[in-house]
């Protein structure tokens, strides 16, 4: 079980969605402070590549940069859990009926 997960991207913008995942996976979310990760990884793989750093670790540790961190909430674990279960039952509940609407 990792300690923290390292997010970042479009999708990652909002605060109340970050909370809730990091409710729901009980983990810390550590949000990059770049708006494109994928280039960010692209810089850290080329600075080790042109040994600019030694290591993909000490290339992440120079140039990653957070801004922002998500720690679960866990006076709400239970209320998360149910919440995560009702989402789970409705989504098998109504999965065909989702698939066929698609097609």
């Amino acid at each position: 079980e990792p300690e923290s997960i390292n997010v970042g991207g479009g999708g990652f913008r909002s605060d109340t969605w970050n909370q809730i995942r990091a409710d729901i996976l009980g983990c810390k979310l550590n949000r990059v402070a770049v708006t494109d990760p994928g280039t960010l990884g692209a810089a850290v793989i080329g600075s080790v590549a042109v040994n600019i750093h030694s290591s993909v670790q000490q290339a992440c540790t120079d140039l990653v940069v957070i801004d922002q961190c998500y720690e679960p909430n866990v006076t709400q674990a239970d209320h998360t859990a149910e919440r995560l279960a009702l989402f789970k039952d409705t989504y098998h509940n109504t999965r065909e009926l989702s698939h066929r609407w698609s097609g």
